[in-house]
């Protein structure tokens, strides 16, 4: 059996705190979900060896790419992000930045610089590629491109490992993660939901509309097939300890009791 990319061994970030443990394989992806100040960039921070874990251990089988941008950029272009190749220039239309490639990167838009930070992480083809919630910052045009630019690195055996506080951003991609970890509470004080594998589990798509499920079925792809329940939100029909991960996209609003909504979930 082929050594793992990235082998994380009851790692902790915090002294008091919980530990992982798993392994990315080369063509594997990681996401790290979570609110503000759970401790997403820390455990980054780890993973790419810049921060050592509180406890446990972190191997890594090959180069490690950070996503950033330098700390001087008054002066910098996009141009001058990329690698002098055609993996460069490739990046450069892929992110939408050919057009503003001679520009300076304070006269960019917040997504371009976003795509700036990413651009010679990209390029630099690493094994690991570590991104720190860049793609929570690009625009709606240019994110499908930059999550194709993913992909690729994946296909070519590229490992990905990326954080965000936007669950629909995770949940959008499941079909190309390989797992997802969500950190509750600062500094991963609290219990992680457990890690799970998106190519394994068994997707569940719930809804009090028939025809809101029959419109699912008629949408979903042969790639990634989910199952469907007709239910109430409000009373999930759904057995006991049988969940890892609840994603709620437009439905609370709709709850008028929001207590009663989160308590079957608990269960």
């Amino acid at each position: 059996m082929s050594k793992p990319a990235l082998r994380i061994t009851e790692v902790a970030i915090a002294p008091a705190g919980p530990s992982a443990t798993f392994d990315l394989a080369a063509g594997s992806s990681l996401a790290i979900v979570g609110p503000a100040g759970a401790g997403k960039s820390l455990l980054l921070d780890t993973l790419a060896g810049r921060s050592k874990p509180a406890r446990g251990k972190v191997a890594v089988k090959g180069s490690v790419s950070v996503a950033e941008l330098p700390s001087k950029t008054r002066r910098l272009t996009p141009l001058a992000l990329a690698p002098t190749s055609n993996r460069g220039a490739e990046a450069l239309d892929r992110l939408a930045l050919w057009d503003v490639r001679k520009r300076p990167l304070h006269e960019l838009s917040p997504s371009q610089i976003a795509a700036c930070a990413l651009l010679s992480a990209l390029a630099a083809d690493p094994q690991v590629l570590v991104i720190d919630e860049w793609l929570d910052r690009l625009d709606p045009w240019t994110l499908p491109r930059a999550t194709e630019l993913l992909r690729r690195r994946l296909a070519a055996g590229g490992v990905v490992v990326l954080a965000t506080q936007r669950l629909e951003l995770a949940a959008a991609q499941l079909a190309w993660l390989a797992a997802v970890v969500a950190l509750i509470g600062p500094a991963w004080e609290r219990q992680p939901v457990p890690a799970f594998r998106s190519d394994e589990a068994l997707v569940v798509a719930l809804d009090l509309s028939e025809g809101m499920l029959r419109e699912a079925r008629r949408r979903r792809s042969w790639r990634r097939r989910f199952a469907r329940v007709c239910g109430d939100a409000m009373r999930l029909p759904l057995k006991d300890a049988s969940v890892d991960l609840v994603f709620s996209n437009l439905t609370l609003q709709w709850c008028p009791d929001l207590a009663a909504a989160f308590r079957p979930r608990k269960r």
